[in-house]
């Protein structure tokens, strides 16, 4: 059981730095995309929506994912979250691949 759990804490990794990275990356885009008078509304605005999806996503995944002989067994959990966990090292895999050869291709 500890070897699954290092895989998910490291699975773990990959979406969190690159949720950070997104929302330093958001936050600053948001701020210069209009007027500097409303920057403070529009950044307040963006971040309200972070709040809807903490509150709807467990309400989506009880209805779809964990219903019937699923509703107490852990293993599904486990296999929801190592599932979204390997899907988004793979995209940001991909993507900071091309990132890379974009800048490289630039400089």
């Amino acid at each position: 059981m500890i070897w699954g759990f290092s895989i998910f804490i490291d699975r773990n990794l990959f979406p969190g730095c690159g949720l950070a990275t997104l929302e330093v990356a958001a936050n600053s885009y948001i701020s210069v995309l209009g007027t500097p008078k409303y920057a403070a509304a529009r950044l307040n605005f963006s971040q309200g929506f972070q709040g809807v999806a903490s509150f709807t996503g467990p309400l989506i995944a009880s209805r779809w994912f964990f219903r019937g002989a699923n509703a107490t067994k852990l293993d599904t959990v486990q296999w929801c979250f190592l599932s979204i966990c390997n899907l988004t090292a793979i995209i940001e895999t991909f993507l900071g691949c091309t990132l890379q050869l974009l800048v490289l291709e630039w400089s």
